[in-house]
């Protein structure tokens, strides 16, 4: 029956203008990202500076891909808007099947469990692919005139330090690497997601839903922030904002990363049970 059920949320997936929606927003992102990279090649190459420079001025698609580029601003308004675009494909769908009766029927037929189940993680899968397409487009883009060749620690062309998410790979195999980047912003966006769709159990305003996950970003971003340069608690990276980044300003061992994700899921699917049992009930 859950198969069944992740099907018919997947064809909803599919059917739903929202979903395309963020894709494209996302894709436009991309776009313009890629255009930036592609005048400041041009750019490089007509500069007098870079044909006398020892090593020249060459890009490295490692540091110039979106995922990569923390230093221009479409990248950063990409990244702060990373929890809107991953809620929008599915943030909607609960709130609107409590309010049609539709969540009754599957429930009666299904289960509460199962129903749940299957709509957190068609909801968690739709953020992950809401942002790990536009995140790909870009990467192959900016592949076909970028060169993805390793960095050498003496250049110091990149703030990727040791002891940062996979730094390792970084400065021996920069294209997995890359695939590791692509993974850890789109379960990023897995996680946003499915706070909205935990959001829906207790809120009854979808749009509200779709952006209580940046709201919850923005918010936790500046608290955490505030009170680790108070108390001085750690050197680590404590900004989920910052945390989607692969390579951020404070070290994000993955370690870091993959319990920043554990802790926010099980606190989450916690409280899809506890009000999944609620509604049950009523």
């Amino acid at each position: 029956m859950l198969k069944i059920l992740l099907m018919n949320e997947w064809n909803k997936l599919r059917k739903s203008k929202f979903f395309y929606l963020s894709l494209l927003i996302g894709i436009i992102f991309s776009s313009i990202q890629v255009y930036n990279n592609f005048s400041l090649m041009k750019l490089i190459e007509s500069s007098s500076v870079n044909k006398i420079h020892p090593r020249g001025f060459s890009l490295m698609l490692c540091i110039q891909w979106m995922g990569g580029d923390s230093g221009t601003f479409i990248s950063e308004v990409f990244f702060l808007v990373i929890p809107f675009l991953a809620a929008l494909p599915m943030g909607m769908s609960y709130c609107r099947e409590k309010t049609n009766g539709f969540m009754n029927q599957m429930v009666f037929r299904s289960g509460t469990a199962k129903y749940i189940a299957a709509k957190g993680l068609m909801s968690f899968l739709a953020g992950m692919i809401a942002i790990a397409v536009p995140l790909i487009f870009n990467l192959m883009i900016n592949a076909m005139f970028i060169p993805n060749v390793k960095d050498n620690v003496m250049f110091q062309m990149s703030s990727v330090m040791q002891g940062s998410f996979f730094s390792r790979l970084y400065y021996t195999n920069p294209t997995i690497y890359l695939f590791c980047g692509v993974l850890l912003i789109s379960a990023w966006g897995g996680v946003w997601a499915f706070m909205a769709f935990t959001a829906s159990m207790i809120i009854t305003n979808a749009v509200v839903v779709v952006i209580f996950p940046i709201i919850f970003a923005f918010a936790s971003n500046y608290i955490l922030i505030y009170i680790n340069e108070i108390f001085g608690i750690t050197n680590y990276e404590v900004s989920p904002i910052m945390l989607m980044y692969p390579a951020s300003g404070n070290p994000n061992p993955l370690w870091l990363e993959a319990a920043y994700i554990i802790v926010m899921m099980a606190v989450m699917i916690l409280i899809c049970i506890k009000y999944g049992v609620m509604n049950e009930n009523i």
